[in-house]
């Protein structure tokens, strides 16, 4: 990397592996875009890069930023000429005309030994399967059977297995934990991936997402559309998978609001460790396999044409015990908030991280002590806020009619809940 690329390049790394690769650019000073098929992969990579402390280096210029280089160590290399030296007709060595030539060190930046330096911001997506459709599948559709062929069909369906297996072992974990009598695959369908009792007896159906990808919105329509259609009663639909688009958040909402809608639904995430089934067992309580996604306890005041957002906690998972509980802001490392939200992305417009708690408080601590002389605490501390600054609303009419708010939450583990609100 350090011979194809200078400070401030962008690096592509198509199969990050462990991350090697954007923690060496991150390390140097390139930005970086890396990818991977494997959910365990990405975890360990953005593990990685969320726990390293790397050196500061010395900017050449510092209006310029990393795009400006490095400050490098030199070394003086001697030369024939320079041994040598330049001899005159006396036989003396003429000093002036002696020569060195000095070469830059370029995997030996120097270092400012009172500041250290984190990983810069970086977000983590995950894609959708795509549609792919030939001519005669669209025009061989009717309208009965028009959801069918809507998505393609997921290559091979053993990780569904898998997942179904995994999830009548060890249920899901929430406030209200679900436990399974039964669960079987669903037959003849292909968005309702198993069906069964739970211990309370409610006919729950369960649609997995993909093994490597997210879990749209599509997914869900096509799902409550093949219920329909198979004439099946359900009391709950459980949406499991390990990545979410942020509108399903939204689309959830929305369904467990209407009256019209006769099932509950429940968005499940499913831990990456069952990717790594052969290194932890998914009948053991504490791997907390499968988790309810609750909804952040959220408070929308509003002052004249201004409003405001208070976070005052969210349901989270006990890494001790496997446990889900009803927080409040003590277990809350970040959260943020789009205030123009447009049903799609979630562009963070106000980042805070309250870190509240005893172990927030070590945690800030030990950052601040890692982080020395590069940390103001007193500019830090205006982000340990649970409640946002004042914002008006800037509702665009060609992308939503109603102003609409996201709030999404991180705990101290990593995972994420969301929440879209409407104002007026």
């Amino acid at each position: 990397m350090l011979m194809a690329t200078n400070p401030g390049d962008l690096v592509l790394d198509p199969t990050c592996g462990s991350g090697t690769t954007a923690f060496v650019a991150e390390k140097f000073g390139r930005r970086w875009v890396t990818c991977d098929t494997s959910q365990v992969a990405i975890s360990l990579a953005r593990m990685r890069l969320m726990s390293a402390v790397f050196d500061y280096y010395k900017l050449r210029s510092e209006s310029d930023g990393v795009c400006g280089g490095f400050q490098y160590e030199t070394i003086e290399r001697k030369t024939k000429k320079s041994i040598a030296g330049i001899v005159d007709n006396s036989g003396e060595k003429d000093d002036e005309e002696f020569e060195s030539q000095y070469e830059t060190l370029y995997d030996k930046p120097l270092v400012d030994s009172n500041k250290k330096r984190v990983s810069g911001p970086f977000t983590l997506e995950s894609a959708s399967p795509p549609t792919v459709e030939s001519l005669d599948t669209m025009h061989a559709k009717t309208d009965e059977d028009s959801y069918v062929n809507k998505l393609p069909e997921l290559a091979g369906r053993h990780f569904q297995d898998n997942w179904r297996a995994a999830l009548k072992a060890v249920g899901i974990s929430g406030r209200t934990a679900i436990k399974f009598e039964n669960l079987e695959p669903h037959p003849a369908s292909r968005w309702i991936h198993a069906s069964g009792m739970t211990a309370d007896s409610k006919r729950a159906a369960v649609s997995f997402g993909p093994e490597y990808g997210t879990m749209d919105t599509r997914q869900i329509q096509y799902a409550r559309e093949e219920i329909r259609m198979l004439n099946e009663r359900f009391d709950i639909v459980i949406l499991a998978a390990m990545q979410f688009d942020p509108a399903v958040h939204d689309e959830v909402a929305g369904l467990n609001g209407n009256n019209r809608v006769e099932e509950a639904y429940y968005m499940v995430d499913i831990n990456k460790d069952l990717m790594n089934r052969d290194l932890k067992s998914p009948k053991s309580p504490k791997s907390a396999t499968f988790w309810m996604i609750g909804q952040p306890d959220v408070e929308v005041e509003k002052d004249g044409d201004q409003y405001t957002v208070e976070v005052r906690g969210f349901d989270y998972m006990d890494p001790k015990t496997g446990e889900m509980r009803s927080g409040n802001t003590d277990n809350v490392a970040m959260w943020s908030l789009d205030t123009n939200y447009d049903g799609r992305c979630m562009y963070p417009r106000q980042v805070f991280f309250p870190m509240s708690g005893s172990t927030g408080e070590k945690l800030y601590e030990k950052m601040l002590k890692n982080l020395k002389a590069v940390i103001d605490k007193d500019r830090l501390e205006s982000y340990k806020e649970t409640r946002s600054l004042p914002f008006r609303p800037s509702a665009d009419p060609g992308i939503t009619e109603v102003q609409r708010i996201a709030v999404k939450v991180v705990d101290e583990a990593g995972r994420e809940t969301m929440r879209v609100l409407n104002l007026g």
